[in-house]
């Protein structure tokens, strides 16, 4: 059998298995872009909507994306970027996901993930999920993996020189 006949034969066989993996369990989540916007909504208590949003900026400051120049920064996230006082650049917090992370006697308690803009305008978590919802703000059903808090983020990202960003996607082995 010739080997691209074998290589086609063995991908459906696959293919079921990578279905299956697309439903993906999913879970409510608010976001909005600050605390006034999500106590008009009235789900949650204005001292609730406040905390959490304090929570998310806290963590926003932990586990932003860092970089070393602006146009890096633009390339992920278009221009919500801003320059620190260290030199780095960041974009800033666009708005904020509240997962919940379980219920207890008193009330719901929740996981507040920062989000950003992307380039496109969609709402993004400090590491890269999107979360396709073009700046709008409510209840909405996530992926679970999207809901966690993002990963602390310990260097400042830089890239190299020419042709360096498109050669790390193109060199697959083989």
């Amino acid at each position: 059998m010739k080997r691209s006949k074998s290589l086609r034969l063995s991908l459906l066989g696959v293919t079921p298995f990578v279905l299956a993996g697309c439903g993906a369990p999913s879970q409510d989540a608010l976001i909005y872009p600050d605390a006034s916007d999500c106590a008009r909504d009235g789900q949650l208590s204005s001292a609730l909507c406040t905390s959490e949003y304090k929570q998310a900026y806290r963590t926003h400051l932990r586990t932003v994306p860092r970089y070393k120049y602006r146009m890096h920064c633009a390339d992920d996230f278009g221009s919500t970027c801003e320059r620190q006082t260290t030199g780095d650049y960041i974009p800033t917090m666009q708005g904020y996901m509240l997962a919940t992370r379980e219920q207890r006697d008193q009330g719901m308690s929740f996981a507040p993930v920062p989000l950003y803009l992307s380039d496109d305008g969609d709402y993004v978590t400090g590491d890269y999920q999107d979360i396709d919802r073009r700046s709008r703000s409510g209840k909405i059903r996530v992926p679970k993996h999207k809901t966690v808090k993002p990963t602390v983020k310990t260097t400042t990202m830089t890239r190299g020189g020419f042709g360096s960003r498109a050669a790390s996607f193109g060199s697959w082995g083989g």
